[in-house]
């Protein structure tokens, strides 16, 4: 009988802790296998044929270019001739080579589509919130440094604290903008 209580403590000890470090596993994973959307996410990269990966004014080049009205995405063109600071290189090189992509968020796969595919969708899209779902999910950008140096960085889908990682490829982590999100899976499906 000694025997079996010296045991039960043992085994008590052993187990107590193994179950509060499952419980805690348990309460951060299974809120992320609940972030979901019925949307996908179309969005817009960009580059030039010198640095895909680093260009100038990438960003802000696809912000004047697409827009979303009336469920439909827009295309503005783009004044490559601005020279803000003066020195006679202009601000926005013409080489840029941009990209159109929907974002499978359940297959978390993206694929390229072209303009006149991506202007076939119905698109959501909040003016100056674009960022956001129609579930109110927020896709934003995580910084993984850590103890590391160099940066890493990665897009998410988040729902308060929890985030989903987006696979997007790495080399357009600086050059991504969000254009919307698409309205109907049928549409979605086709491509």
């Amino acid at each position: 009988m000694n025997l079996l209580k010296q045991n039960l403590i043992l085994a008590l000890a052993i187990l107590l802790p193994l179950l509060l470090i499952v419980g805690l596993v348990l309460s951060y994973y299974l809120p992320l296998s609940s972030i979901s959307t019925n949307y996908n996410l179309v969005y817009v990269t960009c580059g030039s044929d010198i640095d895909l990966d680093y260009s100038i004014n990438c960003w802000d080049f696809l912000q004047d270019r697409y827009y979303v009205v009336n469920a439909k995405i827009g295309v503005n063109t783009n004044d490559l001739t601005l020279d803000s600071n003066n020195d006679g290189i202009p601000d926005r090189p013409e080489d840029y080579d941009v990209k159109i992509f929907i974002h499978d968020i359940k297959e978390n796969k993206s694929k390229e589509i072209t303009l006149e595919e991506a202007q076939t969708l119905s698109i959501f899209s909040r003016h100056r919130q674009k960022y956001l779902s129609p579930e109110n999910l927020k896709v934003s950008i995580e910084d993984l440094r850590g103890l590391l140096r160099n940066p890493v960085y990665r897009y998410v889908l988040k729902e308060g604290d929890y985030s989903l990682p987006l696979h997007i490829e790495e080399k357009y982590v600086f050059q991504f903008e969000e254009i919307g999100w698409v309205l109907s899976i049928s549409e979605a499906a086709s491509f």
